[in-house]
């Protein structure tokens, strides 16, 4: 790898934004001068279905039907959206993590309309924008979709039946991946979300924060931060709380009502009363529209949040900050990079960023090229550390922060620098083969700020090693998040190692709309009992 490889990308949403108007434009003027509906390339046939047969099996279906056809009242968004919030239902396709993703972004009415940059539900025609590789790409699609021998919709559904926009983009994030199949068979939470909005996401486990710690971190980041938890299975079958194990959970709010900390979750298997309701207040349920008849939103303490879930996956609204309960204050400056090249374990990349005007938030992700996209699968990505130093002395440093290290697409440090100076961050891969896959075929940085005074310089990793010291003092930044490197071990070694993921994850199960009760089965990883995996 060289110095020259790395080069200077621009920001095309622009360009992506003109293009879709445009391309829709056209169809729908062909569409009048035929007298007829949208057909899309991405025909309603087997082979969009399972294209490449490399999956679990997944049901045929029985016919593709017009959603404007199927019901009379179709309509892109539910007309009642100011009072009426949208429960999304898995169909039977092993994408939960990407309905986990939905049902957060949909939290922000504003962010879920951005994704449909033109549209008409009178010719069936439907532009949507994704985030993929560093850049927008644009998706357009008919509003064909499958339906099942039952003829009920063979994936995903809102709720409302009417309601099209869920099934509309799991069919655009099929349609990209070539097949519904391709995105099937599990997959990473963050990763959705970052394909939805743009922003920058990572994972951190509950227990490794203090619960009062945790509330006051997502309460000062509920303005351009998005988080969905997952339950902690055990701990709500050994204490027999009413939680829907299978599904996710979307942080809506953190408040602080009559002296105690409270969070608002939404979760679409939760129905007419919350499972906390009778120890919280009735003024603070009625406080807010937000209800659980009213798509699944409820009150928890953050002592029993901190008890009863697991893992927060957070997502950092970078490229679309301001849509959240309160204001915004992060104006984010942007750097784009990417290389073309192969990055191996003696040749990783490290970024130096001088910060010129403090204080300074930065935040950098380092993104492998999507392996699912390019393998129309579910496939391992490379672990890849990134650690973040600051300049203490000539070629010394000392360590800041760190991100995740796992098989997982992207990797992201925070931080906020209180001094002038200068940072460096260092990628690293497993060097163990035990983990498999250590070569890396082109990379793509991103690195945002809330000042315009810094820059960035990518360089080679020489031989020559720089010099890691403990600061005698007060370093110049801090972390930004809780997102880091929590502990692996190398299992040939002993040495720190990176995290491996569960290769059922992100999998789910068949969720029934809601005449049919909130579920139809119980996970098959589920520690619930099945008579507790649903509140009525």
């Amino acid at each position: 790898m060289s110095q020259v490889a790395w080069y200077s990308a621009l920001d095309n949403e622009g360009q992506v934004m003109v293009k879709l108007d445009t391309d829709v434009s056209q169809h729908i003027t062909m569409c009048q001068r035929v007298g007829k509906k949208f057909d899309d390339e991405f025909l309603p046939a087997e082979q969009s279905i399972a294209k490449h047969k490399t999956g679990a099996a997944i049901p045929s279906a029985k016919e593709w039907r017009r959603f404007s056809d199927m019901f009379s009242g179709a309509s892109l968004f539910s007309p009642a959206s100011k009072t009426e919030y949208s429960r999304i239902y898995q169909g039977h396709l092993g994408d939960f993590y990407f309905i986990a993703a939905l049902e957060t972004v949909a939290l922000r009415e504003s962010l879920i309309q951005a994704l449909f940059v033109r549209h008409s539900e009178e010719h069936g025609i439907y532009g949507t924008r994704w985030y993929k590789n560093g850049q927008w790409v644009p998706i357009i699609v008919d509003d064909y979709v499958p339906v099942g021998l039952d003829d009920n919709l063979l994936f995903c559904r809102d709720g409302n039946p009417n309601v099209m926009w869920p099934s509309l983009l799991e069919k655009a994030y099929a349609k990209l991946h070539t097949s519904y199949e391709a995105i099937g068979d599990g997959g990473s939470i963050e990763e959705a979300l970052m394909d939805l909005t743009g922003g920058v996401t990572g994972r951190f486990e509950v227990e490794g924060v203090a619960a009062d710690r945790l509330w006051v971190y997502i309460f000062e980041r509920q303005e351009s931060f998005l988080f969905t938890c997952l339950v902690d299975a055990r701990e709500v079958a050994r204490r027999g709380v009413s939680l829907v194990c299978s599904c996710s959970y979307a942080i809506n709010r953190a408040v602080q009502h009559e002296g105690i900390c409270y969070y608002q979750l939404k979760c679409s298997g939760i129905y007419h009363t919350g499972p906390f309701d009778a120890v919280v207040p009735y003024s603070l349920i009625t406080s807010v529209a937000e209800n659980a008849a009213r798509g699944g939103f409820f009150w928890i303490t953050m002592e029993d949040f901190h008890l009863y879930f697991k893992t927060i996956v957070e997502c950092r609204l970078v490229t679309q900050p301001g849509i959240g309960t309160v204001p915004s204050k992060a104006i984010y400056s942007s750097t784009l990079m990417a290389f073309q090249g192969e990055v191996t374990q003696g040749a990783c990349p490290e970024f130096r960023i001088n910060v010129e005007k403090v204080p300074c938030q930065v935040v950098l992700v380092v993104s492998q090229v999507d392996q699912r996209m390019a393998n129309h699968k579910r496939s391992k990505q490379a672990s890849m550390l990134v650690r973040l130093y600051e300049r203490v002395g000539p070629d010394t440093w000392s360590l800041i922060c760190k991100s995740n290290w796992m098989p997982l697409r992207d990797s992201a440090v925070a931080f906020e620098a209180k001094r002038v100076g200068e940072y460096m961050a260092l990628c690293t891969l497993p060097v163990n083969r035990f983990y498999g896959v250590t070569r890396v075929h082109r990379l793509i940085l991103r690195v945002y700020s809330t000042e315009k005074s810094i820059s960035v310089k990518a360089l080679t990793l020489t031989a020559k090693t720089h010099k890691w010291v403990v600061p005698q003092g007060e370093l110049g930044a801090v972390p930004a998040s809780f997102v880091g490197y929590g502990g692996g071990v190398d299992m040939d070694s002993g040495e720190p190692g990176p995290l491996d993921v569960d290769p059922d994850e992100g999998v789910g199960v068949y969720h029934s709309p809601p005449a049919k009760g909130p579920l139809l089965r119980a996970d098959k990883r589920d520690w619930c009992n099945p008579g507790n995996c649903c509140v009525q």
